[in-house]
């Protein structure tokens, strides 16, 4: 593993410290994953369960392991045809709804407070399915020491296309897409969300 010295790449600001010395202290097995118990190298530091990223350290994540996540998945029918809502990141790609569990907050509850974030859609997540939990593969910001784990709910509703849909926070676009356009290919979603919404029974 290329760790330049005694530091590894990240913003020592924010989440765990980039120093080598500082990270040995940390018990990884005390944290929790989705994926089971966290192993360690001779460094000390996580090993990637799932994947083999080229990139080491934080990279852009704040804590070494995982990084915890949660999906809002929200779908309806529209003339006779099952929708899913949508956003656009700003960096152009489409995407579920969802970002960074707080640390006071359960996966739930942080499905609940993204969606209304970033599509002002307020709905009661307590009866929504999980559909996935575990790592994102493909997801650019997982490095070998370092990566995204979520929790994907789905829920579907009735007449899902009134309600008043506005993009917020990190989101570009929001919008309702037929889940046609997407097994056609005609549409792509980042990363692993593809392959989550293949799971969805509203999919088949």
């Amino acid at each position: 593993m290329n760790i330049l010295k005694e530091k590894i790449s990240g913003d020592p600001k924010h989440g765990d410290p980039t120093n080598l010395e500082e990270i040995k202290e940390i018990d990884f097995t005390k944290r929790f994953s989705l994926e089971g118990l966290i192993l360690v190298d001779e460094k000390n530091l996580p090993i990637n369960p799932k994947e083999n990223p080229t990139a080491n350290g934080k990279g852009t994540l704040w804590y070494l392991g995982p990084n915890h996540a949660a999906d809002p998945i929200v779908t309806t029918w529209i003339n006779g045809s099952p929708y899913i809502l949508l956003i656009t990141r700003q960096n152009g790609e489409l995407a579920f709804p969802g970002g960074m569990k707080d640390q006071n907050e359960n996966h739930r509850q942080t499905a609940e407070r993204e969606l209304e974030e970033e599509t002002s859609v307020k709905l009661d997540f307590s009866k929504a399915k999980i559909i996935y939990s575990g790592i994102v593969y493909n997801d650019p910001r997982n490095t070998q020491n370092a990566w995204i784990e979520t929790v994907a709910f789905h829920l579907h509703i009735k007449n899902g296309e009134k309600l008043k849909i506005k993009a917020g926070d990190d989101a570009k676009k929001v919008e309702w897409v037929a889940i046609e356009e997407i097994k056609k290919g005609r549409k792509k979603l980042y990363a692993y969300h593809g392959e989550i919404l293949k799971m969805l029974d509203i999919y088949k």
